[in-house]
């Protein structure tokens, strides 16, 4: 009897289950049309990635977003993904704004302090002091062409960074160059 109970059990948990998953997924099909996709006249390549459901265009996120300058997160804890713009904006030198290349001598993470060495040229002016770095600062890595969005504690001794320091000296946006 009680092996026929444990059968009937698992026979009715199976039957639920498979009822359940059943209202998840669905069968579809869809059509690979050669489908192109330019941003800013810029054709991204999709090759047989993008396809058409019941008059809808489905593109990958990922690759319409990186090919927009935006890093993707995801978070499967809570099934969510996040766009982050990758861009430090245009420089704005009539605002006192100016760009200045350099190595980094010194980094104080706890203040948010820089020490670099500059790279001079005829379109920078000197710096004298030790720089603040602002607390919405971005920090980008440059490598591959590519940028990358990350954190102030990524900056080490010795890289190569090119600042954008306002009138005041304090930087509000950072590249590491790789």
């Amino acid at each position: 009897m009680k092996k026929y109970f444990a059968i009937i059990s698992i026979l009715v948990f199976l039957s639920f289950v498979s009822t359940f998953a059943g209202e998840l997924y669905e069968q579809i099909t869809v059509y690979y049309n050669d489908i192109k996709i330019k941003v800013e006249q810029k054709e991204i390549d999709l090759t047989n990635q993008s396809f058409i459901y019941k008059g809808h265009i489905y593109v990958p996120l990922r690759y319409l977003a990186e090919s927009l300058d935006y890093e993707v997160k995801w978070s499967s804890s809570n099934k969510t993904t996040t766009l982050i713009k990758n861009k430090v904006d245009k420089l704005k030198p009539t605002s006192g704004e100016t760009f200045v290349y350099g190595q980094i001598l010194k980094m104080n993470y706890l203040d948010g302090v820089i020490t670099l060495e500059q790279h001079l040229d005829n379109e920078t002016r000197d710096l004298y002091e030790n720089l603040k770095v602002q607390n919405n600062a971005i920090v980008l890595l440059n490598r591959n062409k590519k940028e990358f969005t990350v954190e102030l504690s990524d900056v080490k001794v010795g890289d190569m960074v090119g600042l954008i320091i306002n009138e005041n000296n304090v930087i509000s946006g950072i590249i590491i160059f790789t």
